[in-house]
Protein backbone atom coordinates (compact mmCIF):
# COMPACT_ATOMS: atom_id res chain seq x y z
CA UNK A 1 0.00 0.00 0.00
CA UNK A 2 1.42 3.33 -1.04
CA UNK A 3 0.99 5.26 2.32
CA UNK A 4 1.95 9.27 3.07
CA UNK A 5 2.92 9.28 6.23
CA UNK A 6 2.51 13.10 6.71
CA UNK A 7 -0.90 13.98 5.12
CA UNK A 8 -2.11 16.95 6.14
CA UNK A 9 -4.58 15.93 8.87
CA UNK A 10 -5.42 19.11 10.82
CA UNK A 11 -6.88 22.18 8.49
CA UNK A 12 -5.95 26.02 8.53
CA UNK A 13 -7.21 26.87 11.72
CA UNK A 14 -5.77 23.74 13.44
CA UNK A 15 -9.00 21.63 13.37
CA UNK A 16 -8.67 18.21 12.31
CA UNK A 17 -9.68 17.74 9.03
CA UNK A 18 -12.26 14.30 10.54
CA UNK A 19 -13.09 12.57 7.19
CA UNK A 20 -9.34 12.18 6.12
CA UNK A 21 -8.20 11.76 9.24
CA UNK A 22 -10.49 8.60 10.01
CA UNK A 23 -9.35 7.01 6.49
CA UNK A 24 -5.64 7.77 7.63
CA UNK A 25 -5.87 6.21 10.65
CA UNK A 26 -8.09 3.04 9.13
CA UNK A 27 -5.40 2.74 6.27
CA UNK A 28 -2.26 3.36 8.81
CA UNK A 29 -3.44 0.75 11.15
CA UNK A 30 -4.11 -1.77 7.96
CA UNK A 31 -0.57 -1.27 7.26
CA UNK A 32 0.30 -1.78 10.47
CA UNK A 33 -1.60 -4.96 11.32
CA UNK A 34 0.16 -6.18 8.39
CA UNK A 35 3.97 -5.55 9.76
CA UNK A 36 5.84 -7.90 11.46
CA UNK A 37 5.59 -5.47 14.24
CA UNK A 38 1.32 -5.90 14.25
CA UNK A 39 1.59 -9.68 13.99
CA UNK A 40 3.53 -10.43 16.78
CA UNK A 41 0.91 -7.89 18.60
CA UNK A 42 -1.69 -9.90 16.81
CA UNK A 43 -0.35 -13.50 17.68
CA UNK A 44 -0.05 -12.51 21.51
CA UNK A 45 -3.28 -10.38 22.02
CA UNK A 46 -5.33 -11.53 19.60
CA UNK A 47 -6.21 -8.27 17.75
CA UNK A 48 -5.22 -4.53 17.76
CA UNK A 49 -7.06 -1.26 18.59
CA UNK A 50 -4.63 -0.10 21.67
CA UNK A 51 -2.37 2.22 18.76
CA UNK A 52 -5.85 3.75 17.19
CA UNK A 53 -6.34 5.29 20.22
CA UNK A 54 -2.93 6.44 20.19
CA UNK A 55 -3.00 8.27 16.91
CA UNK A 56 -6.99 9.10 17.68
CA UNK A 57 -5.84 10.98 21.16
CA UNK A 58 -2.78 12.76 19.65
CA UNK A 59 -4.39 14.17 16.84
CA UNK A 60 -7.55 15.26 19.08
CA UNK A 61 -6.10 16.41 21.91
CA UNK A 62 -2.52 17.08 21.03
CA UNK A 63 -2.67 17.99 17.96
CA UNK A 64 0.08 15.96 16.50
CA UNK A 65 0.06 13.35 14.10
CA UNK A 66 2.18 10.24 13.92
CA UNK A 67 5.60 11.73 12.05
CA UNK A 68 5.68 14.53 14.56
CA UNK A 69 5.28 12.63 17.94
CA UNK A 70 7.62 13.38 20.52
CA UNK A 71 7.94 11.78 24.50
CA UNK A 72 6.06 14.64 26.05
CA UNK A 73 2.79 13.48 23.34
CA UNK A 74 3.53 9.93 24.63
CA UNK A 75 3.35 10.45 28.15
CA UNK A 76 0.17 12.97 27.77
CA UNK A 77 -1.74 10.01 25.76
CA UNK A 78 -0.43 7.64 27.59
CA UNK A 79 -0.76 8.55 31.49
CA UNK A 80 -3.43 10.90 31.39
CA UNK A 81 -5.70 10.60 28.26
CA UNK A 82 -5.98 6.89 28.21
CA UNK A 83 -6.96 6.46 31.75
CA UNK A 84 -9.42 9.25 31.70
CA UNK A 85 -11.01 8.44 28.02
CA UNK A 86 -10.73 4.40 28.35
CA UNK A 87 -12.42 1.48 29.99
CA UNK A 88 -9.72 -0.39 30.52
CA UNK A 89 -8.81 -2.04 33.75
CA UNK A 90 -5.35 -2.00 35.42
CA UNK A 91 -4.40 -5.13 34.37
CA UNK A 92 -4.75 -4.16 30.71
CA UNK A 93 -1.62 -1.52 31.15
CA UNK A 94 0.61 -4.03 29.87
CA UNK A 95 -0.87 -5.13 26.57
CA UNK A 96 -1.44 -1.31 25.92
CA UNK A 97 2.09 -0.38 26.96
CA UNK A 98 3.79 -3.67 24.56
CA UNK A 99 1.18 -2.36 21.30
CA UNK A 100 2.09 1.62 21.95
CA UNK A 101 5.90 -0.21 22.03
CA UNK A 102 5.39 -1.92 18.60
CA UNK A 103 3.74 0.35 17.17
CA UNK A 104 6.47 3.04 17.49
CA UNK A 105 8.63 0.94 16.22
CA UNK A 106 6.58 0.06 13.22
CA UNK A 107 6.56 3.70 12.49
CA UNK A 108 10.20 4.24 12.93
CA UNK A 109 11.28 1.00 10.38
CA UNK A 110 8.29 1.32 7.69
CA UNK A 111 8.76 5.06 7.69
CA UNK A 112 12.26 6.18 8.42
CA UNK A 113 10.89 8.24 11.22
CA UNK A 114 14.11 8.53 13.39
CA UNK A 115 12.80 11.09 15.57
CA UNK A 116 10.32 8.99 17.27
CA UNK A 117 12.76 6.81 19.43
CA UNK A 118 13.27 9.17 21.99
CA UNK A 119 8.91 8.14 22.61
CA UNK A 120 9.82 4.36 23.09
CA UNK A 121 12.24 5.66 26.02
CA UNK A 122 8.73 6.63 27.10
CA UNK A 123 6.95 3.20 27.54
CA UNK A 124 10.09 1.25 28.97
CA UNK A 125 9.02 -1.58 32.23
CA UNK A 126 8.48 1.17 34.13
CA UNK A 127 5.41 2.77 32.27
CA UNK A 128 3.19 -0.56 32.99
CA UNK A 129 3.39 -0.26 36.53
CA UNK A 130 3.25 3.51 35.84
CA UNK A 131 0.21 3.17 34.12
CA UNK A 132 -1.53 0.41 35.96
CA UNK A 133 -1.48 3.13 39.12
CA UNK A 134 -3.73 5.99 36.51
CA UNK A 135 -5.78 3.11 35.30
CA UNK A 136 -6.96 2.54 38.61
CA UNK A 137 -6.82 6.01 39.76
CA UNK A 138 -10.41 7.34 40.90
CA UNK A 139 -8.88 10.84 40.05
CA UNK A 140 -8.79 10.21 36.83
CA UNK A 141 -12.52 9.28 36.36
CA UNK A 142 -14.47 11.92 35.06
CA UNK A 143 -18.76 12.08 35.25
CA UNK A 144 -18.26 9.91 32.10
CA UNK A 145 -16.01 7.49 33.62
CA UNK A 146 -17.70 7.09 36.70
CA UNK A 147 -21.12 6.54 35.25
CA UNK A 148 -20.44 3.74 33.54
CA UNK A 149 -17.82 2.00 35.90
CA UNK A 150 -20.47 1.98 38.60
CA UNK A 151 -23.51 0.99 36.36
CA UNK A 152 -21.50 -1.81 35.19
CA UNK A 153 -20.27 -2.79 38.59
CA UNK A 154 -24.06 -3.08 39.39
CA UNK A 155 -24.94 -5.35 36.28
CA UNK A 156 -26.76 -3.24 34.18
CA UNK A 157 -26.15 -3.79 30.68
CA UNK A 158 -24.80 -0.52 29.12
CA UNK A 159 -24.53 -1.48 26.18
CA UNK A 160 -27.72 -1.13 24.45
CA UNK A 161 -29.81 2.52 24.88
CA UNK A 162 -32.82 0.80 27.18
CA UNK A 163 -29.82 -0.61 30.10
CA UNK A 164 -28.19 3.75 30.00
CA UNK A 165 -32.12 4.76 30.52
CA UNK A 166 -32.49 2.13 33.10
CA UNK A 167 -29.14 3.18 34.94
CA UNK A 168 -29.78 6.75 34.18
CA UNK A 169 -33.11 6.38 36.10
CA UNK A 170 -31.89 4.56 39.42
CA UNK A 171 -29.16 6.81 39.84
CA UNK A 172 -31.97 10.17 39.25
CA UNK A 173 -33.92 8.18 41.59
CA UNK A 174 -31.29 7.72 44.23
CA UNK A 175 -30.47 11.33 44.10
CA UNK A 176 -33.94 12.11 45.09
CA UNK A 177 -34.36 9.43 47.81
CA UNK A 178 -30.47 10.19 49.00
CA UNK A 179 -30.03 6.00 48.96
CA UNK A 180 -29.58 2.96 47.09
CA UNK A 181 -32.51 1.28 44.95
CA UNK A 182 -31.85 -2.20 45.23
CA UNK A 183 -32.15 -3.25 41.02
CA UNK A 184 -30.90 -6.73 39.73
CA UNK A 185 -28.14 -7.68 38.02
CA UNK A 186 -28.52 -7.37 34.31
CA UNK A 187 -24.93 -6.28 33.04
CA UNK A 188 -22.44 -8.55 30.18
CA UNK A 189 -19.56 -6.07 29.82
CA UNK A 190 -16.75 -5.10 32.25
CA UNK A 191 -15.41 -1.93 32.35
CA UNK A 192 -12.83 -2.52 29.41
CA UNK A 193 -15.56 -3.50 26.94
CA UNK A 194 -16.38 0.33 26.94
CA UNK A 195 -14.61 3.17 25.32
CA UNK A 196 -16.40 6.47 26.22
CA UNK A 197 -16.80 9.57 23.85
CA UNK A 198 -15.77 12.98 24.97
CA UNK A 199 -18.15 14.58 27.18
CA UNK A 200 -17.99 17.97 25.06
CA UNK A 201 -19.82 15.54 22.19
CA UNK A 202 -22.42 14.60 24.27
CA UNK A 203 -26.41 15.24 22.66
CA UNK A 204 -29.14 17.06 24.35
CA UNK A 205 -31.15 14.42 25.07
CA UNK A 206 -28.38 12.18 26.85
CA UNK A 207 -26.54 15.26 28.46
CA UNK A 208 -30.24 16.21 30.06
CA UNK A 209 -30.61 12.80 31.31
CA UNK A 210 -27.66 12.50 32.27
CA UNK A 211 -26.58 9.52 30.43
CA UNK A 212 -23.47 9.74 28.81
CA UNK A 213 -22.92 8.40 24.97
CA UNK A 214 -20.28 5.59 24.48
CA UNK A 215 -18.37 4.31 21.64
CA UNK A 216 -20.86 0.94 20.93
CA UNK A 217 -18.58 0.18 17.42
CA UNK A 218 -15.82 0.26 20.62
CA UNK A 219 -18.33 -2.07 22.19
CA UNK A 220 -18.54 -4.55 19.26
CA UNK A 221 -14.94 -4.40 18.80
CA UNK A 222 -14.27 -5.38 22.25
CA UNK A 223 -16.71 -8.32 22.19
CA UNK A 224 -14.99 -9.64 19.43
CA UNK A 225 -11.57 -9.27 21.04
CA UNK A 226 -12.75 -11.50 23.69
CA UNK A 227 -14.18 -13.93 21.59
CA UNK A 228 -10.86 -14.33 19.92
CA UNK A 229 -9.01 -14.52 23.10
CA UNK A 230 -11.52 -17.64 23.60
CA UNK A 231 -10.95 -19.23 20.68
CA UNK A 232 -7.58 -19.28 21.12
CA UNK A 233 -7.19 -20.25 24.56
CA UNK A 234 -9.59 -23.10 24.05
CA UNK A 235 -7.31 -24.24 20.79
CA UNK A 236 -3.96 -23.67 23.11
CA UNK A 237 -5.75 -26.06 25.87
CA UNK A 238 -6.76 -28.45 23.08
CA UNK A 239 -3.47 -28.85 21.57
CA UNK A 240 -2.09 -29.93 25.32
CA UNK A 241 -4.03 -32.61 25.16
Amino acid sequence: MDFDIRQPLLGSGGDVRGQLATRYREELMALFAESPEGRAILAEEGSIGHARLLVEYALDYEGVAPPDFTASTIEEVTFRVIPRKVMSEPEEAASIIREFRAFLQFLVRRFGLRSLEPCLDVLGESAIPGLERELANPRNFGMAKSFFREGIRRGFDLSTQEGLDHWAAVQNAESALGATVREPAAGRLRASDIELVDNADWDEGPKRAGIPQIDLDAVERARRKKKRKLEKASRRRNRRR
